[in-house]
């Protein structure tokens, strides 16, 4: 196993062997159950008691929803920022 020095010039390990696949494979996993207990939830619905509830949103709702996700982002965003800002960095 080499070591080598990362951006920051800390010494990081280029180990190859089962780290470089252990993340990723959790996550798939992570993302294959997620999707089977979504399909498992949903399949106590029909499509169309899901469409009628979705029907009997007001457009006043969704236009809230809208708004306060991009409201959201908007706060991530600003959090990052300042973030970036405490620390000292700049992005390209």
């Amino acid at each position: 196993m080499t070591k080598s020095l990362n951006r920051a010039g800390v010494a990081r390990s280029e180990d190859h062997g089962l780290h470089r696949w252990f993340a990723p494979s959790i996550a798939v996993i992570l993302v294959a159950l997620a999707a089977i207990l979504l399909f498992r939830t949903l399949l106590q619905y029909r499509l169309e008691e899901i469409t009628a509830s979705l029907a009997a949103i007001s457009v006043g709702h969704i236009v809230l929803m809208i708004v306060f996700a991009a409201a959201s982002y908007l706060s991530l965003t600003g959090f990052d920022w300042l973030a970036l800002r405490y620390v000292g960095q700049h992005l390209p």
